[in-house]
């Protein structure tokens, strides 16, 4: 059996079982219930599992079994329907909303019932009205709109709550009797739509705690090599970098830059291809080597380390701040990979 008939086989036994019994026995339907919640996919499995369907007593809470059934529904749609049509996609983009969002619901009731003023507002008569026009044996029993249409919703599979949308709350009649801009209204639908898609995302928050990414995640550790002199003029790029100096921190992690070449050779050209080797492992050290001669010129064409009316200037912050992490990940690199070896080199004379 796949997945789908998995799915239909456990929530069809726990359905009979219900329909069937006028007072449950709750561990029995605990244990049918799990079934059914083993086979759904999340949203929809913590959605179902929140879910109260039986009194303490053993008496069936039928309003939110009909949830219970609608959430089923869901999965088998999206479980089997591949979207071919027009239809299908918005179909899928508005199930993609209610898994997303847990107050979509919420959020179109307020459509419906026009308590979001950008549409039609509906008294008690003319919500009835609204869901016997669209096929739905519905009448409005007076307690207060918008819970009532929410409520309602929820009891709605997916196929059904898209003909609620497009068959009924942007019905143009509704609009031009209203005086309402339905341009307007469907603008702010889109709005809602986008909402709900991203209502579970985690914000970047970084600004709360005075953070750049950039920063932390470059500077969290502290790089130390064999050369002091080199330590010193990374500190300082830091430094300058953290005040806001762009340039100045530019300037400094190209003096890193320069001097890392002389760690293995008092010549540039042999210790910096020395350096390139010891970096080469998943990559070819001819990387390196043409990255190091990249940032070379572009030292030497620009006024980064030296600043005569024939070198470019740079301005932009964006720019110095790409160059600046671009000189300062292959310095780092290069020191990580040379200490790396150092610490082997003392691991094997230990032995």
């Amino acid at each position: 059996m796949n997945k789908v008939d998995n799915l239909k086989d456990a929530y069809l036994t726990f359905h009979k079982f219900i329909c069937e019994h006028k007072s449950i026995n709750l561990k029995e339907a605990q244990t049918l219930k799990n079934n059914v919640i083993k086979n759904l996919e999340e949203p929809f499995k913590s959605r179902f599992s929140s879910l109260v369907l039986f009194e303490s007593s053993g008496d069936i809470l039928w309003s939110n079994v009909m949830i219970a059934t609608t959430i089923f529904k869901d999965q088998i749609y999206k479980f089997t329907n591949i979207p071919k049509t027009k239809e299908d996609i918005e179909t899928h983009k508005l199930l993609k909303a209610r898994e997303c969002d847990e107050e979509f619901e919420a959020s179109l009731a307020n459509m419906i019932v026009g308590d979001n003023d950008k549409f039609p507002y509906r008294s008690s008569y003319y919500i009835t009205q609204f869901f016997q026009t669209l096929g739905f044996d519905e009448t409005h029993d007076g307690s207060t709109r918008r819970i009532w249409v929410e409520n309602l919703l929820k009891r709605y599979p997916i196929t059904d709550v898209y003909k609620i949308v497009t068959k009924g709350l942007f019905r143009k009649r509704y609009f031009i009797d209203a005086k309402k801009d339905i341009d307007i209204a469907i603008k702010d639908f889109g709005n809602m739509l986008k909402y709900c898609y991203s209502a579970n995302d985690v914000c970047d928050i970084s600004s709360a705690f005075d953070l750049n990414i950039n920063t932390e995640l470059l500077f969290s550790s502290q790089i130390k090599s064999p050369d002091k002199p080199l330590n010193s003029l990374i500190e300082e790029s830091r430094e300058k970098f953290i005040k806001g100096d762009r340039q100045g921190a530019v300037e400094k992690i190209w003096d890193a830059l320069e001097r890392s070449k002389t760690i293995l050779n008092d010549d540039k050209k042999k210790g910096a291809k020395k350096l390139c080797e010891l970096c080469a492992g998943d990559l070819d050290s001819d990387m390196f080597n043409n990255e190091y001669t990249t940032l070379t010129n572009i030292g030497n064409n620009y006024q980064i380390r030296h600043f005569e009316t024939n070198k470019k200037a740079i301005e932009d912050e964006d720019t110095l701040k790409y160059l600046y992490f671009r000189a300062f990940a292959l310095v780092n690199y290069a020191i990580n990979k040379l200490n790396s070896q150092q610490t082997k080199q003392v691991e094997v004379i230990n032995d």
